[in-house]
């Protein structure tokens, strides 16, 4: 088993209402995306479902690797986990949340711990 330890980065627009200060603060509902999205991530590598991995991304996303290893775009992103599920076909994740918070009203800074569990 390898532990990773990574900051995750969940981008969310989240509009202040009119006349309402643009404070860092963010309701259940924007938690609740946050989460959801993170179980979809889990939930779709651990079924080894590029497409579905593939669409939680947008289109001029970044994924940089430890290593450095960098993808660009949603066809880069596609090619690396296709690679990763050919070379590790059994692999399975799991994803620990210690914190969310919101920076800014429309950006979010999820911190975890996911573990990775080779075949």
């Amino acid at each position: 088993m390898r532990t990773l330890a990574f900051p995750l980065l969940v981008f969310l627009w989240v509009s202040p209402s009119p006349g309402q200060d643009a404070k860092p603060t963010a309701t259940e509902k924007d938690r609740q995306q946050i989460e959801n999205a993170a179980s979809s991530f889990v939930e779709a590598f651990n079924k080894h479902d590029v497409k579905a991995l593939t669409e939680l991304f947008t289109e001029d996303a970044e994924v940089v690797e430890r290593g450095g290893e960098r993808f660009v775009g949603r066809d880069e992103i596609d090619a690396a986990f296709a690679d990763a599920f050919q070379q590790s076909p059994k692999s399975k994740i799991s994803l620990t949340v210690d914190s969310l918070r919101f920076v800014t009203p429309d950006v979010a800074v999820e911190e975890g711990i996911m573990t990775w569990f080779p075949d």
